[in-house]
């Protein structure tokens, strides 16, 4: 293994000290899987809810056209208490269900007016009908329901009452006042602590609106709409936000044209948050759902697919909806409809196809657009972030549709060969967060270098991972950099590589579990006699938990200096050479 000497590196317009970190392992075999539950009685299932104690009790539910089934071994098997509860289009559990045994069914009927909605206070045994609709569209029950007793439903033509309540577990209804007049509504999202901020959202066909008094008054929001799915931050009385899936109406301009926003002011106001997706408007997202910790959030991309290069999936983001990676696809390719989490992995649950399945592994994909295929300005839509960011240096990195592994574009860092020759680090990166408990966490892309520098061609990668402070006079070289929030850096690994073939390369970054940082990977041009650059594509980080998540979020990490961690295993580097800003 090789250590390196302190190296001067500018980047984005500063000077930094960092040390070299050597080339470690290759990466683990992913244990992730979507493993399909037993068909309740064969039949298709239309939709799916969990316990919310399913950690304990494992418990589902089941909907199909034949009626309501339950299972308590986590979809092993399946008994029928509910055949009067057929064609179900929504399954709630009370939030108190393991002592109180209460779930509400909204139905398809034959008979008029077309819906109804069912109570079972014996898990199922038996059912009363507690309302009646051609229109109503969804149900939500208040976090404190077995003591306020309190649900709402929702859904009407526009103009009529859109929204009720009952305030007795659905034996009376009262239409909430102020009712919104502009939409035709069809979503629900209530405040986890209602009990004392009174707030619930509705939207649907137009406007959404809000409510912070219990539904007696409402304030129309400026979100894009029609909204397709709403999701609502489990610390929502701390961190006020919540996010929505939209998809324009033809010909209003909205760019993109279908995507996920967020508000983090309680819908005051509103940011896109489409990074890693394609905003196209054929793109049909569906069912966005956060787990019960405000660890990730899960966004299902449903049929058709108009695109080979974004197929139907479940996408996750760890980032607060800020970038979207894609997770491993569901069997033939199935496109997921809806999308549960009721826990850290592999507590992840999909509806595809007529079937659930259950995420089996504790391994997933934590980059947004490792193919490079949602650049903002490759989409024309200029105003949304990007998942991978360019530096601003005299020579930045940029999309290639020249040369490419996979799809239509590729990250090109440095030049080409008939580029300009110019003196410049030339670096793409991403934020990353790693997991405390992750026992496994490995990078893998595919690199294209080329290396014009005639001083560099007898160079062997190991010798580059040894170098002065890079003036002109040090040759040309390839790199990746762990880059943290003080402006340290550790040297993942370096080449001086001519070879013009797509390699397979894997970087092992276990190590820094538990820790944040901007994955770059990037070219330096020395500015005299030949030209280097390397095209990426196809980037991967794949991480694999040890355990069930017991921490959140982590933070950059925003120290003075930092020591470069072990390597997997507990091997300490040959020296341990502290990085520190140069002032």
């Amino acid at each position: 293994m090789k250590t390196g000497l302190l190296l001067g590196l500018f980047i984005g317009g500063s000077l930094f000290f960092f040390n070299a970190l050597a080339w470690a392992g290759s990466a683990p075999t992913p244990d992730s899987a979507w493993q399909a539950l037993t068909a309740p009685n064969g039949d298709a299932v239309q939709v799916f809810a969990l316990s919310p104690a399913f950690a304990t009790d494992q418990t589902l539910f089941a909907g199909t056209q034949t009626g309501l089934y339950r299972s308590n071994d986590a979809g092993q098997h399946w008994s029928t208490p509910g055949l009067a509860a057929a064609n179900a289009v929504k399954i709630v559990p009370s939030p108190a269900y393991p002592t109180d045994h209460t779930v509400f069914v909204l139905i398809e009927t034959d008979a008029l007016p077309g819906r109804q909605l069912l109570r079972s206070t014996d898990a199922g045994a038996s059912w009363q009908a507690v309302w009646q609709s051609s229109a109503v569209q969804d149900l939500i029950l208040s976090p404190d329901f077995a003591l306020d007793r309190t649900l709402f439903v929702a859904g009407a033509p526009v103009g009529e009452v859109q929204i009720y309540r009952s305030g007795d577990r659905g034996d009376t209804w009262l239409p909430t006042t102020g009712q919104p007049t502009d939409l035709e509504a069809s979503l629900l999202a209530i405040s986890p602590a209602y009990a004392t901020d009174r707030t619930l959202f509705v939207a649907g066909y137009g406007p959404m609106h809000r409510s912070t008094d219990g539904g007696t008054t409402w304030q129309r929001l400026n979100a894009a709409s029609p909204t397709y799915s709403l999701a609502i931050s489990p610390r929502f009385a701390v961190d006020h936000t919540l996010w929505a899936v939209y998809r324009e109406i033809e010909a209003s301009a909205m760019q993109p044209e279908a995507g996920v926003i967020r508000s983090t002011d309680g819908g005051a106001t509103w940011s896109n948050v489409t990074a890693g997706l394609d905003g196209n408007y054929n793109e049909n997202y569906r069912s966005l759902v956060a787990t019960p910790a405000g660890d990730a959030l899960y966004l299902a991309l449903t049929e058709p697919q108009w695109d080979p290069r974004f197929p139907p999936r479940v996408y996750r983001s760890d980032t607060s909806g800020q970038r979207w990676a894609p997770q491993a696809p569901l069997p033939d390719g199935n496109a997921p409809s809806q999308v549960l989490a009721v826990g850290a992995l592999p507590d992840l649950f999909a509806l595809a196809e007529g079937t659930i399945y259950r995420y089996t592994g504790l391994c997933y994909e934590a980059l947004a657009d490792g193919g490079f295929e949602t650049g903002a300005e490759l989409l024309n839509y200029p105003q949304i972030a990007r998942a991978w960011q360019t530096p601003d240096t005299p020579l930045p990195a940029g999309y290639a549709q020249d040369i490419q592994h996979a799809g239509a574009f590729a990250m090109r860092t440095g030049t080409g060969p008939h580029g300009p020759n110019i003196y410049s680090y030339s670096s793409t990166y991403q934020a990353v967060s790693i997991p405390a408990n992750a026992q496994a966490a490995t990078a893998t892309f595919w690199r294209y270098p080329t290396l014009g520098d005639p001083i560099a061609t007898d160079n062997t990668a190991e010798d580059a991972a040894i170098m002065l402070p890079a003036t002109p006079d040090i040759a040309d070289y390839h790199y990746i950099l762990a880059v943290f929030a003080n402006g340290s850096y550790d040297i993942l690994r370096t080449w001086r590589d001519n070879s013009q073939i797509w390699t397979l390369t894997t970087v092992d970054l276990s190590a820094y579990a538990g820790r944040s940082f901007n994955l770059h990977f990037g070219t330096f041009n020395n500015g005299v006699d030949g030209r280097s650059g390397m095209v990426l594509d196809e980037v991967s980080l794949q991480i694999c938990l040890s355990s069930r998540q017991s921490a959140r979020l982590y933070l950059p990490l925003i120290l003075r200096q930092h020591v470069a961690p072990a390597l997997g295993g507990g091997r300490q580097t040959a020296v341990q050479i502290r990085s520190q800003r140069l002032l």
